[in-house]
């Protein structure tokens, strides 16, 4: 049986929903959702993902993504090249975020931040970034396992493009492309 736990997941969507309109226009990201997969599969029941979406942090079988590609989904999963056990320890300590609340305020917190940032150049906090989107989870998992690079990304600004660019494709060696089906 493939072993899926501790994959991310880095969507990209095609289709005209609201994610897609607001993130790529926002972050110039071509990447528009991350998940994390939190369960392998077995073989009466499928690999399960937790992600933030509009109802919260919350879990979904991977076969959501499997099952819509039609639509125009398309994802990659890379699995980090270390310990089994690290990746075992690494998300079964994000089971807490399951169900917080989700960041939608937070992205006119990004666009305000992002603005601020590129007109002075200064580092700036997302005044309302109490929430999680789908982003921050990512990198949230990426600090638990170390990864390289993981502590460059700004919870504040990070997009789902920054995780994909800045923290899998460079190191090729640690993200290791997974086959989802």
């Amino acid at each position: 049986m493939l072993q899926l736990k501790g994959a991310i997941g880095i969507v990209s969507d095609k289709t005209k929903v609201w994610n897609r309109e607001v993130v790529i226009p926002i972050t110039s990201s071509t990447a528009t959702h991350i998940f994390v997969v939190v369960r392998d599969p077995t073989p009466d029941e499928p690999a399960l993902v937790l992600e933030a979406t509009m109802s919260g942090v919350v879990v979904h079988p991977l076969t959501k993504y499997l099952n819509h590609k039609e639509l125009g989904f398309s994802f990659h999963l890379y699995l980090p090249s270390v310990p089994r056990a690290e990746i075992h320890k690494a998300v079964d300590g994000l089971w807490y975020l399951a169900g917080k609340k989700y960041g939608i305020i937070q992205y006119i917190g990004l666009g305000i931040v992002l603005l601020i940032r590129k007109l002075t150049g200064k580092r700036f906090k997302n005044p309302l970034g109490m929430n999680i989107i789908c982003s921050e989870l990512g990198t949230l998992y990426a600090k638990r396992l170390k990864a390289p690079a993981a502590d460059k990304l700004d919870r504040d600004t990070v997009t789902p493009g920054d995780v994909e660019q800045q923290l899998i494709k460079p190191y090729r060696n640690y993200w290791i492309p997974t086959p989802a089906e």
